[in-house]
């Protein structure tokens, strides 16, 4: 037997892929309209309906792995659920649509805190005009965050498998400031009072690159993906998926 350490994520994740593509039909007979176009191993999921392609992804977070009571607030929390994944679907160059929320709480949870996390999920669904549309609750020994979201792109979207050689690696907004926010919240570091607050904001609050997705796509771009684990990490990720080396 092989723990899970031992295989790595990435050995995982292909290994399910497996088991998925071997046991799965490739047009199930429910879908006479939907064609897959993307599967497992992206950002997000894409399939095309009718004369749209539709999105869908899903993120959790964990208590005290992804986030931390003692250094975000409830609202600071649902915030960033929301918008990682609104991140996976603008790294698409998609629209983000519906999301369902799933909570699993531990019966001491506070009530308040579950408001807080809702208004920071609302604040995020405003702004980035995603709906909230259900969800499911479970209890748990430990707090988690669960969500799935839809989105759509038109004509074309964005994906991790189509990077060519002599392609050039550009990205957006400025890498580290969220690790950065992270120590100066946890060590209570100041520096240069604007900059402190961008650093804190990138952790606390980051902004899903929409729009940018949208430019690219216009822009004739084909390949890209979200940043969550880190420039090299990532950049990894995305030359196994096109088959191809970075310098």
């Amino acid at each position: 037997n092989m723990d899970i350490e031992e295989l790595g994520e990435f050995g995982l994740i292909e290994r399910l892929e497996r088991i998925v593509t071997n046991a799965m039909p490739n047009n199930p007979s429910n879908s006479k309209n939907a064609k897959l176009l993307l599967g497992i191993g992206d950002d997000a999921a894409a399939w095309s309906l009718d004369k749209n392609i539709e999105l869908f992804t899903t993120d959790t977070m964990v208590e005290n792995i992804h986030f931390s009571p003692a250094t975000s607030t409830w609202e600071d929390v649902g915030w960033k659920a929301l918008a990682a994944n609104i991140s996976d679907i603008a790294a698409m160059g998609g629209m983000p649509l519906y999301a369902a929320i799933t909570l699993g709480l531990p019966p001491s949870t506070q009530v308040e805190s579950m408001d807080d996390l809702y208004k920071g999920i609302l604040e995020c669904g405003i702004k980035y005009n995603t709906m909230i549309i259900g969800g499911d609750m479970v209890s748990s020994p430990i707090t988690f965050i669960t969500i799935g979201l839809t989105g759509i792109a038109s004509g074309a979207f964005l994906s991790r498998s189509t990077a060519k050689t002599g392609d050039r690696i550009a990205v957006t907004g400025s890498l580290g400031t969220s690790s950065a926010g992270l120590k100066m919240i946890r060590e209570k570091l100041e520096v240069d009072a604007r900059d402190s607050q961008a650093m804190k904001q990138s952790h606390l609050r980051p902004q899903p690159r929409v729009q940018e997705g949208q430019i690219l796509l216009e822009l004739g771009v084909k390949t890209a993906m979200d940043v969550s684990d880190g420039l090299i990490d990532d950049l990894g990720k995305l030359c196994r998926a096109s088959k191809k080396s970075a310098i």
